[in-house]
């Protein structure tokens, strides 16, 4: 067991990102058993819930991740982020004639007057 442990543990995340299913189906499973076993102690049914529990929600992830495989969550590369930034950046100019939009943005008030002077006696 520890084995297989330590050659998961050396795979890293790129089975992980490929196999989406199969990792939250471990996962799931595992802590539905541990839980299980923590209240039932009876093997054989914790067994079957972590198993009932990894297969369902292993199923549902991998379904998604097989209907949903798009570039939507994904993240850009430099070269998109630049993109991006420039497409952002261009300011088209205002028609000739109108004022300059103001973006909602008040003018200052104007300055308010001097104090009149103390009279001095």
């Amino acid at each position: 067991m520890k084995r297989i442990l330590l050659l998961l543990a050396l795979a890293g995340c790129t089975f992980s990102q490929k196999h989406p299913g199969i990792v939250v189906g471990v996962a799931s499973g595992t802590i539905a058993f541990g839980t299980c076993q923590m209240a039932v102690d009876k093997f054989g049914t914790c067994a079957l819930v972590g198993g009932a529990v990894g297969a369902v929600l292993g199923g549902i992830t991998g379904l998604l991740a097989l209907l949903g495989a798009d570039k939507a969550h994904q993240i850009p590369t430099e070269e998109e982020e630049e993109a991006e930034r420039r497409r952002l950046e261009t300011t088209t100019e205002p028609p000739p004639g109108l004022p300059p939009p103001d973006a909602g943005v008040l003018p200052p008030p104007p300055p308010a007057p001097p104090p009149d002077a103390a009279p001095v006696d």
